[in-house]
């Protein structure tokens, strides 16, 4: 398959090693936070109404995170003084989400997880796209954050291999402790190169 862009790095600094179980469950939870937060952003949007109604009520971003066994999506509205609920998607099942207006204030591991979030936006060090998803978890040391910061696209027809990031960020939210490039470049394969009587189990860059 072709490159279709971008950069080259050929060093690429020591990043923090895990162990092969904890990779795969990584690699499992990114999966799913991701899935939800895309989910229950086409629910917002059908709900609510599309990107300029979103920020006309300044909804800034969301979190994702387990509630009473289930997965919870908050989209957060800036304030005067920061951030609180705007709404709620509530996950009973992978497929149904439930809508409803949050209340309240954001609990201080919620503000963490939001504020970690923006951090790792603003401290990416070379972009590979103009669009990057993000997804926080726990960190497997159970304190702080990890931040996975992932070239994203808009164009179904596009997978990004190169252009992701991980950030340790502190427990508060507000200190990038560690930047893990997981990319040796800016590597982005089209699913349309492959035949279309194939059965793809996955892609990869060929290397030449």
């Amino acid at each position: 398959m072709p490159r279709i862009a971008g950069s080259q790095t050929n060093e690429v600094p020591p990043i923090r090693a895990f162990d092969l179980k904890i990779i795969e469950n990584l690699g499992q939870s990114i999966h799913q936070r991701d899935i939800y937060a895309a989910r229950a952003t086409d629910i917002l949007f059908k709900a609510v109404g599309k990107p300029e109604k979103l920020e006309e009520e300044k909804i800034g971003g969301w979190i994702v995170r387990e509630h009473r066994g289930n997965i919870l999506v908050r989209f957060l509205k800036q304030v005067d003084d920061g951030f609180l609920p705007a709404y709620d998607i509530t996950f009973i099942s992978p497929d149904k989400g439930i809508l409803t207006k949050a209340t309240g204030r954001l609990s201080p591991d919620e503000l963490a997880q939001f504020k970690a979030r923006q951090l790792a936006l603003k401290n990416i060090p070379e972009f590979c796209s103009p669009r990057y998803n993000t997804v926080v978890l726990q960190d497997v040391d159970g304190k702080g954050f990890l931040v996975y910061a992932l070239a994203a696209t808009t164009d179904p027809d596009l997978v990004f291999v190169g252009g992701h990031y991980r950030m340790t960020v502190s427990p508060d939210g507000t200190k990038v402790e560690q930047v893990d490039r997981l990319f040796k470049s800016c590597l982005v394969l089209r699913k349309s190169d492959v035949p279309k009587d194939s059965n793809v189990a996955g892609l990869s860059p060929h290397m030449s």
